[in-house]
């Protein structure tokens, strides 16, 4: 989820910038939870430092998030004067302009839950044609998109995360794909290469599952039409156990500097 965040940190969870940027204010600090640290979110990317637009707008964050702070304390019904936040509406601090200064004032707004999109997806033709001949097994299969500790980091910039596409054997564990994946272009061109990784790692395998098992239901929609054109079932399950224990061992890995 895209956002902004300002939080208080154990010293060791700073950056070796933060540090630097503290002793360069004079500042001090001291004991767990006593640090102060910024980060930007951003879909497919780790936590990064603020840009100066979004270190403007942190600003005016937390000037209301004191003023609203103060209000709760001494006010047992803040925000009368604007009417009852009703269900579904959202007290939100709105500003505009006078005479060159920003002046803030309550409203309610209802703001709707965004639908979640799909990608635009274009299967290879000729190697769903290719796979179409493959003689169907009893197999089930798990899949996941999974996000994973490692990185990619180019000089001043942000570190990219690392996804991978996995593709387990439910009963025997094997593990028939894994594809690394980030979000470089955007999450969504990466989600729309989902069904293509599926297509070719069954192919390199020489198997067609009678099912399919997953437990995002925005992997469920992004296979739906590809499983359908296989007839293969697409059945979603609350775990993938053969997918969890490769992850975790994938995890442990990846953080002891084996891979």
């Amino acid at each position: 989820m895209p956002h902004l965040q300002a939080a208080f940190s154990d010293r060791e969870f700073l950056e070796k910038e933060d540090r630097d940027l503290i002793k360069h204010l004079g500042l001090r600090f001291k004991g767990p939870n006593g640090w102060p640290m910024f980060r930007s979110y951003r879909p497919g990317y780790l936590p990064w430092f603020l840009t100066r637009a979004e270190a403007r707008f942190l600003i005016h964050a937390l000037s209301q998030v004191l003023d609203v702070a103060k209000r709760v304390r001494d006010d047992p019904n803040p925000i009368q004067p604007v009417g009852r936040v009703e269900k579904g509406g959202r007290w939100v601090r709105v500003a505009h302009e006078e005479e060159a200064q920003l002046v803030w004032e309550d409203q309610v707004w209802r703001i709707q839950r965004p639908k979640r999109e799909f990608p635009a997806i274009v299967v290879d033709s000729g190697l769903l044609e290719l796979l179409k001949h493959v003689q169907r097994s009893d197999l089930d299969l798990e899949v996941d998109l999974l996000l994973t500790p490692g990185r990619i980091v180019k000089p001043a910039q942000r570190p990219l995360s690392v996804y991978v596409f996995m593709i387990a054997d439910s009963n025997s564990g094997f593990i028939l794909g894994a594809d690394a994946m980030t979000a470089e272009q955007s999450l969504m061109t990466m989600h729309a290469e989902i069904p293509n990784a599926l297509v070719k790692a069954l192919l390199q395998n020489q198997v067609v599952p009678v099912r399919l098992l997953v437990r995002s239901k925005f992997l469920r929609g992004l296979l739906r039409n590809l499983t359908q054109s296989l007839n293969i079932e697409l059945r979603h399950v609350d775990e993938l156990p053969s997918i969890d224990e490769a992850a975790a061992f994938m995890k442990e890995s990846m953080l002891g500097g084996k891979l």
